[in-house]
């Protein structure tokens, strides 16, 4: 066998596992994500529940590392909930379903009277909750069958190619 096939094989072998490796990655981001949107929520639950503190100041004394890595914190104080939303989309790692989830929320919240409020907090973290236990229970299991796949694609191409 050649240098070059061996080279080659090597090289298909390194980016199997470096696409893996980044399935594993992508799918912890979206597991911080969502949890820290319920951290979020139940926040802004606390806040109106203990203290009705208006929504603008809710904004501005929530910190969360994960959201702030992808920029919506900054938007969340600047331009509120439902834009942050959606100027972010692109660096959210959340899925659909928890996209129009939280946009219900946003569009509902700083409207109605506090037991309104508190309701629809508790309905939407119950809601998010759920989605993220799913998303938990599932991680394990799709991210060793994407691994698993794509290195077998990975060994299959080397296959062929020697």
């Amino acid at each position: 066998m050649s240098y070059i096939k061996l080279f080659g094989a090597a090289t298909i072998l390194l980016v199997s596992l470096y696409l893996s490796s980044q399935i594993t990655t992508f799918a912890q981001r979206r597991m911080r994500q969502t949890e820290a949107f319920l951290i979020l929520l139940r926040y802004i639950k606390a806040q109106v529940a203990c203290y009705k503190t208006p929504v603008a100041e809710i904004y501005q004394s929530f910190n969360n590392r994960t959201l702030e890595e992808c920029g919506f914190v900054n938007v969340l104080r600047e331009k509120g909930f439902e834009a942050a939303l959606y100027e972010c989309e692109s660096m959210l790692y959340i899925d659909q379903n928890e996209f129009e989830l939280l946009y219900a929320f946003a569009s509902e919240l700083g409207r109605g009277f506090q037991e309104e409020q508190l309701n629809s907090c508790d309905y939407h973290i119950g809601a998010l909750e759920e989605l993220y236990a799913k998303q938990k229970n599932e991680m394990p299991k799709k991210c060793k069958i994407y691994r698993t796949l794509i290195f077998t694609i990975g060994i299959m191409i080397i296959i062929i190619l020697i």
